[in-house]
């Protein structure tokens, strides 16, 4: 089993998450033109794999050794950079690559892949975020799902920036008109704890039914609120 084995696996976990790849290269110049040597030679340098999503660079190195897959300083979060490092370790190695984009190119997202491995079971993959601020050590992935173009701006928002999800958010904004409702039907509907319950009930039901919508609620005198609603709920009954 060799470094080829792991480019395999790669590819295909980049292909199941729908990211289109180049070994190598990419078809855009600028970023091929950033690519440095390891070796510190000043030539051209080769990362496994690159892509393009969304805003962001996507840059792989990969490794066939579990036990190349990084070397830190004593910390655990900084990267070694010497010459040695960077040749032989996948995370340092991407690193390089990142840093040779963000300082030579106009892309300044870039999101490196150190990958190692050669089970397709066990494969390590750990992404690290560089801006021109500097990097940050990402916990390990088990796939590239996250990173497609439609899910990698939520995993930037919620992973990288540390903001709160969809979910939570939404949550929230749920939770706190529940709260206005309660309290408006406690001080204007002059409701009860156990009539609370039975209004919002019959309201969801009337907007099961298509010819009901809130703004048919107007106050009206003649044909009240409170009658449309039972109304609305009523025929969906029936229907």
């Amino acid at each position: 089993m060799t470094e080829k084995t792991t480019d395999l696996i790669i590819s295909k976990l980049l292909d199941a998450s729908s990211i289109e790849h180049y070994a190598e290269s990419c078809p855009i110049e600028e970023i091929n033109k950033a690519m440095v040597s390891k070796r510190g030679t000043g030539k051209k340098g080769f990362p496994e794999y690159l892509a393009i999503s969304g805003d962001f660079v996507i840059v792989i190195e990969d490794k066939a050794k579990v036990e190349d897959q990084a070397k830190y300083l004593k910390d655990n979060e900084t990267l070694l950079m010497d010459t040695s490092s960077v040749t032989k370790y996948a995370e340092n190695g991407a690193l390089h690559y990142a840093l040779s984009i963000i300082q030579n190119t106009n892309f300044k997202k870039v999101i490196a892949f150190g990958c190692s491995g050669t089970d397709e079971k066990r494969i390590v993959i750990r992404p690290i975020y560089v801006s021109p601020t500097g990097y940050k050590i990402l916990p390990k992935v088990k796939d590239f799902s996250q990173f497609s173009t439609e899910n990698i701006e939520r995993y930037y928002n919620e992973i990288i920036c540390g903001n709160e999800s969809i979910e939570r958010v939404e949550l929230k904004t749920i939770l706190s008109r529940a709260k206005t409702l309660h309290e408006d039907l406690r001080n204007y509907g002059q409701l009860g704890d156990s009539e609370k319950p039975l209004v919002v009930s019959a309201i969801l039901l009337a907007l099961e039914e298509k010819d009901f919508s809130t703004e048919n609620l107007t106050g009206d005198s003649i044909k009240t609120d409170g009658q449309k609603i039972f109304d609305a709920m009523s025929a969906h009954w029936k229907e």
